[in-house]
C-alpha cells in the first residue's frame, strides 16, 4: 500500500470535487459548456424553416387568378410547402426528444456521492495502513476497492439505461448509500474471514490484486468526472450526426421545392423580366451617349 501515499493529495483534490458536485447537475453544466443548443437548432433546423417560410410568403404573393392549370400548379406547390413544414416540425421534435433523453436522466449525482464516500474510506485506508501494519486492514482495503468498482459499474449502468428516470433524488441517494454500506460490510466480513482462515493456512495476496487495488483506489475517485465528460461528448456528437442524417431527405426536398418555386416565378413573370432588362439596357445607352 506504500504506492498509494504518492496519490494522497490527488485523491483529496478529486474528493473535494466529487463532494461539490453531489447536489448540482454537473452533467448539465458540462452539456452547456461543450454544446451550444441554441446555435445548433438555428443551424440545423430553424434556418431551413425560415428559408422555407420566406419562400412560401414570396410564393403566396404571386397567387394566380382563375382556375386554370397555373392555379392548380400553384396550389400543389403550396401544398408541398405545407407538408414540408410538418416534416420539419416532426424532425425537430425527434431531436428535442433525444436531447431530453440526454439531459433528464438520474444517477449522475448518485455516482458522485458514491465516489465521494469511497474517497473518504480510500484516504482513511491509506493513512491507517501506514500507521498500523495489519493484514486485516490490507485485505479490507483490497476488498473495498474491488467491491466499490462493481457498484460504480452498476450505477453507471443505471445512468445509461435511465433506470432511475421515474425516481426522485432522495430514492437515488438512499439507494447509493445502501450500495456503499453493503460494500463496506462485505469488505469487513471478508477481512475477518481471512483472519480466521490464516489460523489454518497462510495465503499471500497476489501481486496483480495489489496492482488492481492501486489502480481502482486512484481511478474510482476520478471516474464520475471522466464518465460525465465522455458521456456528454459522445451524446453531443451523436445528436449532431443524428440530426444531420435525419433531416437529409427533407433538406433535399426543400431544395427541389425551391427550384420549382423559381421556375414558377420565371414562368409567372417573364414580361417583367424582359422589361427590367430593357430598362437596364436603355440606362446603359443613355450613359454612353452622355459620355
Amino acid at each position: 500500500m506504500n504506492e498509494l501515499e504518492h496519490f494522497t493529495a490527488l485523491i483529496q483534490l478529486i474528493s473535494a470535487v466529487n463532494f461539490a458536485y453531489i447536489v448540482p447537475y454537473f452533467h448539465k453544466k458540462v452539456y452547456e459548456t461543450i454544446f451550444n443548443e441554441e446555435k445548433f437548432y438555428s443551424d440545423r433546423i430553424i434556418s431551413f424553416q425560415d428559408t422555407m417560410a420566406a419562400d412560401l410568403e414570396s410564393l403566396k404573393r404571386m397567387k394566380p387568378r382563375g382556375n386554370g392549370k397555373e392555379k392548380k400548379e400553384f396550389d400543389e406547390l403550396i401544398g408541398k410547402y405545407n407538408t414540408l413544414n410538418v416534416k420539419w416540425e416532426t424532425k425537430k421534435a425527434d431531436t428535442e426528444s433525444f436531447v431530453d433523453w440526454v439531459m433528464n436522466r438520474k444517477g449522475f449525482k448518485s455516482l458522485f456521492l458514491f465516489a465521494s464516500l469511497f474517497c473518504v474510506i480510500d484516504l482513511f485506508n491509506i493513512a491507517i495502513t501506514n500507521v498500523i501494519n495489519a493484514n486485516f486492514l490490507f485485505v479490507f482495503t483490497h476488498l473495498m476497492a474491488i467491491l466499490s468498482f462493481f457498484y460504480v459499474i452498476k450505477l453507471t449502468y443505471r445512468i445509461l439505461i435511465s433506470g432511475w428516470k421515474q425516481k426522485d433524488d432522495d430514492y437515488c441517494y438512499k439507494r447509493t448509500i445502501r450500495y456503499f454500506v453493503i460494500a463496506f460490510v462485505i469488505a469487513i466480513l471478508g477481512a475477518l474471514l481471512n483472519e480466521w482462515m490464516l489460523q489454518y493456512s497462510c495465503t499471500l495476496i497476489p501481486y496483480w490484486v495489489k496492482k488492481l487495488t492501486l489502480i481502482l483506489s486512484v481511478g474510482i475517485p476520478f471516474f464520475p468526472c471522466l464518465f460525465t465528460f465522455l458521456f456528454i461528448g459522445i451524446c453531443v456528437q451523436f445528436i449532431n450526426t443524428f440530426t444531420k442524417f435525419n433531416t437529409r431527405a427533407i433538406r433535399k426536398e426543400q431544395e427541389t421545392l425551391s427550384t420549382e418555386k423559381q421556375r414558377f416565378e420565371d414562368k409567372k413573370q417573364p414580361t417583367d423580366s424582359v422589361e427590367w432588362k430593357q430598362k437596364q439596357s436603355t440606362k446603359t445607352e443613355v450613359k454612353r451617349n452622355k459620355k
